[in-house]
């Protein structure tokens, strides 16, 4: 489960950061959890895991908390069966908001990245159409470098995603 984080630190900082800050979401990327059923039941205390991506592998994955009363859009949920993203839609506020967590690729495959990008495109704005909403927030590690002057391991991949950027007008944070 969640017991440690990246780096090898205990989620007990993290609980206490979740607690003082009380964001709406919290994703976790590379959560290597074996289990697609994974509950997530207790993780955050006041959160409920909404949305959960596995490969079914000690490999990639990516889970979404919601702060309990945020109301997840029934039928909106999208998990990659790789384990590399999650899509869903929410009330949140009065205003509906697509959250996509990313964990892309880590090798140097452009071909993968290329695909998990592609995948991610068409979810966003088949999901984007079915809610009815444009507020879209992509958070997590896609595993590419952006910036145009270095040279690319996955120029496909990049070009891809800097395309889905600038269709759906989102902005790096």
């Amino acid at each position: 489960g969640l017991g440690r984080v990246k780096g090898g630190g205990n989620i007990a900082a993290l609980r206490v950061s979740i607690h003082c800050k009380k964001p709406d979401f919290v994703v976790i990327t590379e959560t290597r959890i074996e289990n697609r059923d994974f509950a997530g039941v207790g993780v955050f205390r006041g959160y409920s895991l909404t949305q959960h991506s596995s490969s079914g592998f000690r490999r990639a994955g990516v889970s979404v908390f919601a702060k309990k009363g945020l109301e997840l859009i029934e039928g909106s949920t999208r998990n990659a069966r790789d384990g590399h993203s999650t899509l869903a839609a929410y009330k949140v506020h009065g205003e509906k908001i697509i959250i996509a967590a990313i964990y892309g690729p880590s090798c140097n495959s452009d071909n993968l990245a290329l695909e998990v990008v592609n995948k991610i495109g068409e979810d966003l704005e088949e999901l984007g159409q079915l809610v009815g909403t444009r507020t879209v927030f992509v958070v997590g590690d896609f595993n590419l470098k952006l910036e145009t002057k270095r040279r690319q391991t996955k120029p496909r991949a990049v070009n891809a995603l800097q395309e889905i950027i600038e269709h759906l007008d989102l902005k790096d944070a």
